[in-house]
C-alpha cells in the first residue's frame, strides 16, 4: 500500500502504475477521468477514476452524524483499483468522505487504459478460479454419494437446517467411540449441540464434528461467513454447532490427583481437594506457590480443568 504523503514510491500492477500526489483539502479536488484516488476499505487502495456520469456538485455534499451519513452530490464515478478491483457508481457524495482521499495527480490515457487491461486480466482469472473451484467441488459431492466407508450416512435436501447433520453425526459418533453416549440436538434451526460426559477429549471429538459447520463468525467483521463444503453439501451442516464436554467426579478425582503429583514440590503440605470444590469454583483463590502465567499466579482450578480436558474416561 501506498501512504497519502508518500510522492516516491510507485506502485506497478500489470502495466498500470498509480503515483498519489498530496491530497487537497477533503472535499475540493475536481473528479475527472484521471482522477487519482485512494480508499482505506480491504477491495480499495490506490485507484483511477475511468468514468464518470452526472456533473459533480461538491458544494451540495454534506455529512451528518460525524460523517455517518452523507448526502447530495450529482455525479456517479467508476474506479479500477491497483489490485485489479472494481468499483462502478459510486456516488460523489461517498467519494468525499473521510475514507476517501482525490489527489490533484491526473492519471493519462494510456495509464487508464493499461489499468482496465489488468482489471479485465484479474476479473478472467478469478472467473477461471471460480469455475475451477466448482467443477472440484461437484466432483467432491459425487465422491462422497459413493464412498463406501461413509454408506451408512444419509444424504438429503436439508442441507443447512441442522436436522440432517445432527442423524448423521450421531451415526459417527456412535460408531467412533462405542460405549458413550452423546446428546446431538438440533435446538433450533441451523444449530446442533453436542454433548457428553467422560469419554474421548474433545480434540478426539472434534474431527468429526468439524466437517458439519457450514460457516464460521467474523468478530472483527461482526458478520457470519458461509462456507460451502462439499460434505455439508451431501451429509448435512448447521451455521452453528457447539461441543460440550462434563467431567465425573471420577474423572474429575483423577485429573485432582495428577495435578496435585505433578506441584507436590511445590507445597508444603497436600491440599486436600475433592471434585466438588472444583465443581463450587472454590479452587480459583488456591494459587499454587510459585507457578506463574502472565495474568499471576496459576490455581489449582484452572489446572485440574486443563489436566481433566487432556485425559478420556468411560461414561
Amino acid at each position: 500500500m501506498i501512504g497519502a504523503n508518500d510522492n516516491h514510491r510507485r506502485a506497478v500492477t500489470g502495466s498500470a502504475s498509480f503515483l498519489p500526489a498530496q491530497p487537497h483539502k477533503p472535499g475540493t479536488a475536481p473528479l475527472v477521468v484521471g482522477s487519482r484516488v485512494r480508499c482505506t476499505l480491504p477491495h480499495a487502495g490506490d485507484g483511477i477514476i475511468y468514468a464518470i456520469t452526472g456533473t459533480e456538485d461538491p458544494a451540495s455534499v454534506r455529512t451528518l452524524g460525524n460523517g455517518i451519513v452523507v448526502q447530495g452530490g450529482r455525479a456517479f464515478v467508476d474506479v479500477v483499483w491497483s489490485n485489479g478491483n472494481r468499483s462502478c457508481g459510486v456516488p460523489e457524495a461517498i467519494v468525499r468522505t473521510v475514507q476517501w482521499t482525490v489527489y490533484d495527480s491526473v492519471a493519462d490515457h494510456n495509464e487508464v487504459k493499461a489499468a482496465l487491461a489488468f482489471a479485465d486480466q484479474t476479473e478472467a482469472q478469478q472467473r477461471d478460479e471460480a469455475t475451477t473451484a466448482a467443477q472440484a467441488h461437484a466432483a467432491e459431492v459425487e465422491r462422497l454419494k459413493i464412498a463406501p466407508e461413509l454408506a451408512a450416512l444419509e444424504t438429503g435436501d436439508d442441507k443447512y437446517s441442522g436436522k440432517l447433520a445432527a442423524k448423521n453425526l450421531r451415526k459417527q459418533l456412535k460408531a467412533a467411540f462405542p460405549g458413550v453416549r452423546f446428546s446431538v440436538r438440533n435446538p433450533y434451526h441451523a444449530s446442533v449441540n453436542v454433548a457428553w460426559t467422560d469419554g474421548p477429549t474433545t480434540a478426539e471429538v472434534e474431527p468429526i464434528v468439524s466437517p458439519y459447520k457450514g460457516g464460521s463468525f467474523d468478530g472483527m467483521e461482526d458478520s457470519y461467513s458461509r462456507s460451502k463444503s462439499a460434505w455439508s453439501e451431501t451429509f448435512g451442516g448447521a451455521d452453528y454447532i457447539s461441543t460440550a464436554r462434563e467431567f465425573s467426579d471420577a474423572l474429575l478425582s483423577r485429573a485432582i490427583v495428577t495435578v496435585l503429583d505433578q506441584y507436590a514440590d511445590r507445597f508444603e503440605t497436600r491440599p486436600e481437594v475433592s471434585a466438588e470444590d472444583y465443581r463450587k469454583g472454590r479452587l480459583y483463590a488456591f494459587n499454587v506457590p510459585d507457578l506463574f502465567t502472565a495474568h499471576g499466579c496459576e490455581d489449582l482450578q484452572s489446572l485440574i480443568r486443563q489436566q481433566a480436558a487432556t485425559m478420556t474416561g468411560e461414561a
